[in-house]
């Protein structure tokens, strides 16, 4: 096993970094790889930028310049959040952070949060006290999101405004959800979209995972899933689905992650499966073949978190 934060990672490509000299050299592969760094206890993907929270510091990886470059001005990062060009830190004291090329900014008007989100061009924070808190794009203010109370999880995905949805549960696993429609990701049996928290027919939620099109939804009794079943991303057959519908074959799951055309989860043991398409070795199987029924990895092991859109990624060895 690598060491403590040892990130992996396959698909369209796989990358070799090393901060120090600030380079990387990236090939395609369908084996799942060791990146040369450490210590990463977080990661989040940006259009062609991997952003690596390293030492509680900000890591963005060019994966076509193959450069590696700090973020100026932020320390003591513990989560972050982007998409396209929307990039947001999560600090340890619990405030909001976001940054382009220059000087870092705070989201004004959030406090005591405990986890961010970002789609399209919107913001998103659970504070502790379980209210969501929304912004556009840059530094806020923020406002509370109406209709929703003690809140434990927040997800967000879809680069563009028509493709983007957001969903929100809470202790009893009870999900709500809003946004875009088009695929049926709302699970709300049309495609239409819906501009306020809507409760999905879904129960016992413990962890949900989006990139604005396909939905999966992770239960005490299972994976099921809603929305865009383009490439096999959706276990369960080639139509899209606008109501919820089971994903066979995968034990409990701890987390999920959903890429640009194939799916992913992660089991207590820390074990990772895979499914859908396998163009580029998305999957990680060593092969190309695209299959719709969740597969296990035989490598990375010991992995404590994942995340994935072209290609995907494994933090291994850091809990």
């Amino acid at each position: 096993m690598a060491g403590a934060g040892g990130l992996w990672t396959w698909g369209e490509v796989n990358g070799q970094c090393e901060v120090e000299s600030g380079n990387c050299r990236t090939t395609g592969s369908a084996q799942p790889g060791l990146v040369s760094v450490s210590g990463v206890s977080a990661l989040a993907t940006s259009g062609a930028t991997i952003h690596l929270v390293i030492d509680g510091a900000v890591v963005s990886w060019d994966r076509v310049s193959e450069a590696m470059v700090v973020a100026p001005g932020l320390s003591g990062v513990r989560a972050i959040a982007a998409v396209s060009w929307e990039k947001y830190a999560l600090l340890d004291d619990q405030t909001v952070w976001g940054w382009n090329s220059g000087t870092p900014y705070q989201v004004e008007g959030l406090s005591q949060v405990e986890a961010i989100a970002v789609g399209a061009e919107t913001g998103y924070a659970l504070r502790t006290d379980g209210t969501v808190w929304t912004w556009g794009a840059g530094a806020g203010p923020a406002v509370p999101v109406a209709g929703l109370a003690d809140i434990v999880g927040l997800t967000a995905g879809g680069q563009f405004v028509t493709l983007a949805a957001v969903y929100a549960w809470d202790s009893d696993g009870r999900v709500w959800g809003w946004g875009a429609n088009g695929s049926g990701q709302l699970c709300q049996g049309d495609q239409s979209p819906r501009l306020e928290p809507t409760v999905v027919p879904v129960d016992a939620v413990q962890t949900v995972a989006t990139n604005g099109s396909t939905t999966y939804f992770g239960t005490a009794d299972g994976v099921v899933m809603c929305g865009s079943t383009a490439s096999g991303r959706l276990a369960a057959g080639a139509a899209d689905r606008l109501s919820p519908t089971p994903v066979l074959g995968l034990p409990p799951v701890t987390a999920l992650a959903v890429g640009d055309q194939a799916a992913y989860a992660l089991t207590g043991d820390g074990t990772v499966w895979s499914w859908g398409f396998n163009g580029t070795g998305q999957l990680g199987d060593g092969t190309t073949d695209s299959r719709t029924t969740p597969a296990a990895l035989t490598e990375p092991t010991g992995v404590t978190a994942i995340s994935a859109d072209l290609q995907a990624y494994a933090i291994q060895g850091l809990s």
